[in-house]
């Protein structure tokens, strides 16, 4: 069966040899490469290891009981990508994140939680994410929460201007995302 799999999958997990965390860092490490292509060696694991040392995955959320965690409302219409950002995310830090998949629900929701941050699709079916920030710059309170774009969308010049003129925190193109650094620049954008 090893065989016939060969050159077929970039790895084979064995139901119940491995850790939940290794898996979900293995699916985000292969969704998130830069080229499209797997890096075999960055992706392989040492499956006796993992055998030997069973790792519960325990979300940083569950380390820190005592901190407050940080809210954020992620705007995405797509259930796949809202899964892996919040999972990316809050295996590097405590979140609460609010799952939003329509623009003409962004507004409200993000009155009603305060977010600290706001993650945003540009595409959204009903409402643009450039509407969404259109919308967001009307209110003085909402104008003050930072804003990261995750989109699939190819930004022309224009449209990479009327970002930073929005505010817009940065920037992240889907299937290029450097997992560590968006942590780490979503944790800066946190603590301001």
């Amino acid at each position: 069966d090893k065989q016939r799999l060969a050159g077929q999958t970039s790895s084979i997990w064995l139901k119940g040899a491995f850790s939940t965390h290794d898996l979900v860092e293995h699916v985000v490490e292969t969704l998130s490469t830069t080229d499209g292509e797997e890096e075999v060696t960055a992706v392989a694991r040492d499956r006796e290891k993992t055998e030997e040392l069973p790792v519960i995955f325990q979300p940083k959320t569950e380390a820190r009981p005592t901190e407050e965690k940080k809210k954020i409302v992620l705007i995405e219409d797509n259930p796949a990508d809202a899964r892996l950002i919040s999972r990316m995310l809050q295996m590097g830090l405590a979140l609460d994140i609010e799952q939003v998949q329509t623009g003409a629900d962004a507004i409200s929701v993000i009155n009603a939680e305060k977010p600290d941050l706001i993650i945003l699709d540009l595409v959204i079916p009903d409402k643009s994410g450039f509407e969404i920030l259109a919308d967001l710059r009307q209110d003085e309170t909402l104008d003050a929460i930072p804003v990261v774009v995750i989109t699939s969308k190819n930004l022309s010049k224009a449209e990479r201007e009327l970002l930073i003129s929005n505010n817009v925190s940065s920037m992240w193109q889907k299937g290029r995302i450097d997992r560590q650094k968006l942590i780490a620049h979503v944790e800066a954008q946190l603590e301001h």
